[in-house]
């Protein structure tokens, strides 16, 4: 255990993230007991208490509290407890860690090489017709596996972007097809709001990247480039935006599934506004759960208004119903945070290293935000990967002067 440090579970935890749903979770476990043992040895791992530590002990308490009152209130399991500790002490543990930029960039290929055997799998699966949608094996649902490659994808491109033409040309050149590569998969799992992600975070990291001002030089070229991409996309659209048309077509008159399933989590969230059900306890309530509130709100009761599903569809949602208000403020203060070190690092140039760590945990950001809006993100593996760009923003604020961490 002495010569096992923790940043080797960390390599460890990347390789199986993408391939290996119970490999990861020994990875988490190994990250965990490695870096307790490191605790006893001085200087090994950032010491001292700061507001991440408090805000992220304030989320996994929120956690505890919901998941026993759910227990003890409706008699929800506490199974998805065990989800939320993994993910927030990888989180704290990777904000505490000594990463230098070379290690950060190997952890990163390792990564790549394990996502690329992943998304070789899931397009074998698909040419070979076993999946009507582009899936990653491990990862599960196509849309869990659209989120994860869209926060893959802000990593690898924020890395592309800070190291620059001139710098890391053996990265460039790797990265630059792999970009492609995981950007064309995402398309072909049919997630719109991957989609609409995609999109948002191209547009992000262009603009903090200071892409902005090579527009602003050339408008014609790039309105140029613009208007092509709108043309290819209106005459091949890609299978995403395909359903969006057809869904849309479909119910042009009525509720769509998914607005089913957020009426019916909102009715649920109103039964325990402050502390709400219980982890993983959407799944567990049917229509009779809510059937008298609604009759008593509205008079009448239709069925065909809410949906009761597996989960909510919606980041949102599904902290309200879960956990009420207290899960909902506690990761609303832990993202204010993401977002307060995110502005505050905003003007002055910074090196490269630091420029790939902010833009990486920007776009993750984003991802998280913004496609929670349409599906459950910060679950299982695309939680995990998302926690650890978090982490590694809070380690290099900790770890370097504002001055110097600024762009």
């Amino acid at each position: 255990m002495p010569s096992f440090r923790p940043h080797h579970a960390l390599f460890l935890l990347l390789l199986l993230l993408p391939l290996s749903e119970a490999g990861k979770n020994i990875a988490a476990l190994l990250l965990i007991l490695s870096f307790l043992w490191r605790l006893r040895a001085p200087d090994s791992v950032r010491r001292g208490w700061g507001l991440s530590d408090a805000l992220l002990l304030a989320w996994l308490a929120a956690c505890v509290i919901v998941a026993v009152h759910g227990k003890l209130t409706y008699g929800t399991p506490i199974g998805g407890l065990g989800d939320w500790f993994r993910m927030l002490a990888v989180a704290w543990i990777v904000s505490r860690l000594h990463l230098d930029a070379p290690t950060r960039r190997r952890l990163l290929g390792v990564f790549a090489a394990a996502l690329t055997i992943a998304i070789a799998r899931g397009w074998q699966d698909y040419w070979s017709g076993q999946t009507a949608v582009l899936t990653l094996t491990e990862i599960g649902h196509e849309n869990h596996a659209a989120i994860f490659l869209l926060i893959a994808w802000g990593w690898l491109t924020a890395e592309m972007i800070a190291a620059g033409r001139p710098g890391l040309r053996l990265l460039y050149g790797a990265a630059v097809p792999l970009n492609l590569l995981i950007a064309l998969s995402l398309l072909f799992t049919q997630s719109r709001a991957a989609l609409v992600g995609l999109i948002a975070a191209a547009l992000l990291l262009a603009w903090l990247s200071g892409l902005r001002r090579l527009v602003s030089k050339h408008p014609a070229r790039t309105g140029l480039a613009l208007g092509g991409l709108v043309l290819v996309l209106a005459i091949f659209p890609p299978p995403a935006l395909q359903k969006h048309l057809d869904w849309q077509q479909r119910y042009d008159t009525e509720l769509s599934p998914r607005e089913k399933i957020w009426n019916f989590a909102a009715e649920l969230w109103r039964k325990e506004p402050l502390l709400g059900l219980g982890l993983d306890s959407f799944s567990r309530f049917d229509h009779q759960a809510i059937r008298a509130q609604v009759t008593a709100a509205e008079g009448d009761f239709d069925p065909q208004r809410y949906q009761p599903y597996d989960h909510p569809h919606h980041l949102y949602l599904t902290w309200l119903v879960s956990g009420g208000l207290l899960l909902f403020g506690a990761g609303t203060a832990f993202f204010a945070y993401l977002l307060w070190l995110l502005w505050r690092t905003r003007r002055r140039r910074c090196d490269p290293d630091a420029q790939a760590v902010r833009l990486a945990a920007a776009a993750a950001t984003l991802s998280v935000l913004l496609v929670g809006l349409m599906n459950t993100t910060l679950h299982h593996e695309h939680g995990l990967l998302s926690f650890i760009l978090f982490g590694l923003l809070i380690a290099r604020a900790h770890s370097t002067p504002p001055d110097h961490f600024a762009s």
